[in-house]
């Protein structure tokens, strides 16, 4: 269905009025949202503020709302050819975003089927999308991506879930208040059937797991999940700057410092100096050549960790150093 709002009636009023009737406060929707506001903010979506559209009420949601706060959205749409009837779907979204003065762009990819489909079908989105893109993500998506990453055993960045920015606007609205605002103004959302693909583990934690745990724990367990999301994203936020500093430390302080910290300075200093990421397996070895329990750690991509001459050393393939961390004992 394509969007109703007659032309000489402002948006602000149509939204307002569905959202009424469905017992809803516009203001404290937008209130939820994380647009760009003074001119300062949004002086880097001057022109045009991006957004991800799939069609799904979110993603319509998303570009519904950005116009709404006075942002020019153009809606980016990705045929991923993963789903029969998928290539009419961008232009159904050109119809349904006429009304609203909102211009869809649409990119065709091809995903071929196959093991990790999701996540390849995101690399395809990330290469074909221009850097910043938004996306409309909600709390209940938040919620999701939490309990994903526990699952797989992530650490306190992990479980921090997806971080807030005028990228993801929508993480604090629900997926019952989008839906209410495609209703309010007559959208038709795009209904993708891979969502409730049992294959995928995301569907599972969204029609299995989470419904299981809020039967468990009586009450509604998304929010309860997300408000811990925001407390580990505080205390990574704090680990992260307090590790930072042992970067000034010698070799023979570093020694002392308390091992969460020791751990957290290694991954950090690791990926700086050598653009890698460290697993936790490798970042024990290298704390036990800094506590002198070993004098080298093997690193991806053929670095090498060492102690020599007290101080610390990174070398590369080669056997070049690359850097030293630590000053003279």
């Amino acid at each position: 269905m394509s969007g109703v709002r007659p032309s000489e009636e402002p948006l602000w009023s149509v939204l307002n009025r569905g959202l009424n009737r469905a017992g809803i406060d516009i203001l404290e929707i937008l209130g939820r949202c994380n647009f760009p506001t003074t001119s300062a903010e949004a002086g880097a979506f001057e022109r045009y503020y991006d957004c991800a559209v799939s069609g799904g009420q979110d993603s319509l949601s998303l570009v519904i709302l950005a116009k709404l706060t006075g942002l020019t959205p153009r809606a980016l749409h990705v045929d991923h050819g993963i789903r029969e009837g998928s290539a009419s779907e961008g232009p159904l979204l050109k119809e349904m975003l006429r009304p609203f003065d909102i211009p869809v762009f649409c990119y065709k990819v091809k995903v071929e089927p196959g093991p990790n489909l999701e996540e390849r079908a995101r690399e395809m989105r990330r290469r074909v999308l221009p850097d910043g893109v938004a996306t409309g993500h909600t709390l209940d998506d938040q919620a999701e991506t939490m309990i994903i990453n526990l699952l797989r055993g992530a650490g306190l960045k992990g479980l921090s879930a997806m971080e807030p920015s005028y990228q993801k606007p929508l993480l604090g609205l629900r997926r019952s208040q989008t839906k209410a605002i495609c209703e309010a103004i007559g959208l038709e959302p795009i209904v993708d059937p891979s969502n409730w693909d049992s294959r995928f583990l995301r569907n599972r934690v969204r029609h299995e797991l989470l419904p299981l745990m809020a039967e468990l724990a009586n009450r509604d367990v998304s929010s309860v999940i997300v408000r811990q999301s925001r407390l580990f994203r505080a205390e990574e936020a704090y680990l992260t700057s307090t590790a930072r500093r042992l970067s000034s430390l010698k070799p023979a302080e570093l020694k002392v410092q308390d091992p969460v910290l020791l751990r957290r300075f290694i991954r950090l200093e690791i990926e700086r100096l050598c653009d890698i990421r460290l697993d936790q397996a490798t970042t024990e070895r290298v704390l036990n050549v800094i506590l002198g329990q070993s004098r080298s750690a093997n690193l991806p991509v053929g670095f090498i960790f060492r102690r020599r001459q007290k101080k610390f050393e990174i070398l590369n393939e080669r056997g070049i150093l690359v850097s030293t961390i630590g000053d003279a004992e």
